[in-house]
């Protein structure tokens, strides 16, 4: 017994100060994406009280405009829906010369209480908090604490650091648009439009004011207008030397250089639109990719819809129904991620590399990694540290301010790949943790890869084995002795879910394992490449029939963990311990499946040709389609109705436009690079391949 608890004690110790090393730096921009000095700086009373009085007693039509641009009742009271947008752009354009100033619209977001007084002096006569009893608070506390899950989920941010709420209060907490003259705080704009509402028992918390240009120019934006300009010009002339010699001097491409047109659109977008045909190759991978890829673009969709009207259909109906299933098991795709870049590194080295041959090129081994992500990765750390912020605005841009100051704070983390152990709450690019769990395990595969490339199986399999042994031993002790919850979205616990975000969603050691599974299925596959395995029809029947329960009890579990009253800890740490192992592992199967001819007409689904372009850009789709998501929720100006056929609508749209965008930045940014790269490593340029007709 005292042996036990010797070595908990000791697990603890170590587990929870090495694997839990989480700095939680909380730097400040040098030059925040708001200026508060701006908003200080306008604040004059006496001007403010001079223009309220010019207001009030000389253009009525002014007053209207400022009243009817907040202060409004939030649609949607019995559905639980505590927020207002106001009329944000009628707001910031006023702007009326009066004798020797000029009136400019503020627009704020308060948050407080709504009393009756207040209610009946507003005339809001179909306002009655009394249908707000206790059970309907501790309800709306509920969707609150699951509001902040999912925030934690889409930034990673402590939602009640980042926007503390008020203490608990006797009536439900509005958050209402207010429109007041730039010069005046919004105590001295409600007084001086309305009514002193303080008189009334009226207690509120200023959230934030906007006006026009409160963005002001950081170094970052000077910085990324020449970088991108010098790129475009580089394309131009790349582009323009190509097709000279291409068309007009009509030289054989062989014959031109390939470092003077690596930045072609021409020969980049023949490339990249370009398909061979290999039997070697996993086809099937292109399909998985795009469909995962797809997955979490549909998943972030929904996670990153305007605000809505029906929260409590969203929250207490649509979330806890199995309709909602497929979107909230959307988290295995990382994982699936994770496997596939575990399958590629060894299936694409097995067999043209010794071990140590690895070893006398290992510098060439992560250089190639690390230069074949960075440049689309930079370049939307850039982006979004400087003309994101100024590409769009709306009421509620302030999480895309957020971004922005977290890219020109911590652009170094995410760029090091240390953002999830360094900054996990303020990430720059809050979906790259992901990136960073990946690269640490591609720094450490060769310690088991070696073992591979040597030829030896007994001592390949015993490496591989090993391998994944160690991460599942780590990540289960883990997740058994802090006894996380067992997915993201599930009923509030202590702690939170910004300490299952943190400290074992974003933890590499919890989450390695499938990049193990996904290596231990690549040097099976470079193992039986070119054969057909003999496994008896009724086996293969027998791995199908178990692969489908098992991806169903991984799915379903999730519907479980989310439901009230589920307290089955044994469960939750068993999920977060071999449940993502086990995903990968099916995947594994599919894949191994298709390639030998064991899996009919799946296998015909996946290589179909159009999953290739989406995979071949899946990279750039990632990077891009989450802060795409970010600023075109940034610009709602109104809260909308939820329901499935309206987020398909938005995934349509914002799968469409990541397409659009994610294609341009590969042929700009990713090939180029990747050709000038490969010049300047001494590999030089690959050559075309010869196309091998489809096999009937």
């Amino acid at each position: 017994m005292r042996l036990k608890f010797l070595v908990h004690i000791a697990l603890q110790f170590v587990l929870g100060n090495i694997v839990t090393a989480h700095v939680h730096l909380h730097w400040y921009p040098t030059h925040p994406a708001f200026d508060p000095a701006i908003y200080e700086e306008a604040l004059d009373p006496e001007l403010c009280r001079e223009q309220l009085r010019f207001i009030t007693n000389n253009n009525a039509v002014l007053r209207l405009k400022f009243l009817e641009a907040g202060m409004r009742l939030p649609k949607g009271l019995t559905e639980f829906n505590n927020i207002d947008m106001g009329y944000y752009d009628q707001c910031i354009d006023i702007h009326e010369p009066i004798d020797d100033s000029v009136i400019e619209g503020k627009f704020c977001m308060i948050e407080g209480p709504v009393s009756r007084d207040v209610a009946d002096y507003m005339n809001w006569s179909d306002f009655d908090p009394t249908f707000y009893n206790n059970e309907t608070l501790e309800r709306l506390n509920e969707i609150e604490g699951l509001k902040s899950k999912l925030a934690a989920i889409a930034i990673g941010a402590d939602v009640s650091r980042t926007l503390p709420i008020l203490p608990a209060l006797n009536l439900p907490t509005f958050r209402m648009a207010l429109c007041v003259p730039k010069t005046c705080t919004t105590q001295e704009g409600l007084s001086g439009l309305l009514f002193n509402l303080t008189m009334l028992g009226f207690r509120y918390r200023e959230e934030f004011c906007r006006f026009k240009g409160d963005k002001p120019w950081a170094p970052a934006d000077y910085v990324a207008i020449a970088i991108f300009s010098f790129i475009g010009l580089l394309t131009i002339l790349s582009t323009g030397y190509d097709l000279h010699h291409t068309f007009f001097l009509k030289k054989d491409p062989q014959e031109t250089s390939p470092l003077l047109k690596s930045f072609s659109v021409y020969t980049n977008g023949k490339r990249l639109t370009s398909f061979s045909y290999n039997p070697n190759n996993l086809n099937s991978v292109d399909g998985i990719r795009a469909i995962s890829m797809f997955w979490i673009v549909v998943g972030h969709t929904y996670l990153l819809l305007p605000h809505t009207i029906n929260v409590r259909y969203v929250y207490f109906e649509w979330i806890l129904s199995l309709n909602s299933l497929w979107i909230t098991a959307a988290p295995y795709t990382v994982d699936t991620f994770f496997f596939l870049s575990g399958l590629l590194v060894v299936y694409t080295t097995a067999g043209k590399l010794s071990g140590s041959k690895l070893i006398r090129n290992i510098h060439l081994f992560y250089l190639n990694r690390l230069l074949r992500m960075f440049p689309l990765l930079a370049a939307i750390v850039l982006l979004q540290a400087s003309l994101f912020h100024h590409i769009a605005d709306g009421p509620f841009w302030q999480w895309n301010a957020w971004n922005t100051n977290n890219c020109r704070t911590y652009w170094w983390s995410t760029l090091l790949y240390v953002q999830n152990f360094l900054n996990p709450a303020d990430q720059c690019i809050n979906h790259t943790w992901y990136l960073a769990i990946d690269m640490h395990c591609y720094l450490v595969c060769p310690l088991f890869l070696y073992w591979v490339l040597n030829g030896n199986k007994k001592h390949a399999w015993i490496s591989l084995a090993a391998g994944l042994l160690i991460a599942l031993t780590i990540g289960t002790t883990y997740s058994f002795i802090h006894q996380f919850q067992g997915w993201s979205i599930a009923p509030v616990r202590e702690g939170g879910s910004d300490e299952f975000q943190h400290l074992y969603y974003f933890n590499t050691l919890t989450r390695a394992s499938p990049f193990f599974v996904g290596m231990i299925f690549g040097y099976l596959m470079n193992i039986w490449k070119g054969r057909k395995p003999n496994i008896p029809r009724y086996v293969t029947a027998l791995l199908w029939i178990c692969s489908g329960i098992l991806v169903f009890g991984l799915i379903y579990v999730t519907h479980l963990m989310k439901l009230e009253g589920w307290d089955y800890w044994i469960v939750d740490d068993l999920v977060n311990s071999f449940a993502r192992s086990a995903w990968a592992a099916v995947v594994g199967w599919v894949i191994f499946a298709c390639q030998h001819g064991l899996s009919g007409p799946i296998n015909w689904f996946l290589c179909l040709d159009f999953w290739k372009m989406p995979s071949r850009i899946s990279y750039a789709m990632y990077l891009y389609h989450f802060h795409l998501q970010f600023i075109l929720t940034g610009t709602a100006r109104a809260p909308i109705f939820f329901s499935d056929g309206v987020a398909i609508y938005h995934f349509f749209s914002q799968v469409l436009m990541t397409y659009g965008i994610s294609f341009f930045l590969t042929l700009i940014l990713d090939s180029p690079f990747s050709i000038l790269f490969k010049v300047l490593l001494g590999s030089g340029a690959k050559k075309p391949k010869k196309e091998i007709p489809d096999k009937e």
